[in-house]
């Protein structure tokens, strides 16, 4: 993860894409200060936190639609 200036952003690459996310010089704070804690970097800190959410989701949409077919049988 590294801040871009011109585009006032905070890029994260991967191997397939780029991503380019702007964040508040808050959450910026508290992603380096995490990394420091925990001895990460910021991009380490805020893939774990993007994965997390991802699979909170997932998990979500698979338990309401299996709920919504169990009603139906």
């Amino acid at each position: 993860m590294r801040y871009v200036p011109e585009y006032e952003a905070l890029s994260i690459e991967s191997k397939e894409e780029l991503l380019s996310v702007s964040l508040s010089v808050d959450i910026k704070d508290w992603l380096r200060k995490k990394g420091e804690q925990t001895g990460k970097s910021m991009q380490d800190i805020a893939a774990e936190i993007l994965e997390e959410v991802y699979r909170r989701e997932k998990n979500s949409a698979s338990e309401k639609f299996g709920e919504l077919n169990n009603r139906r049988i």
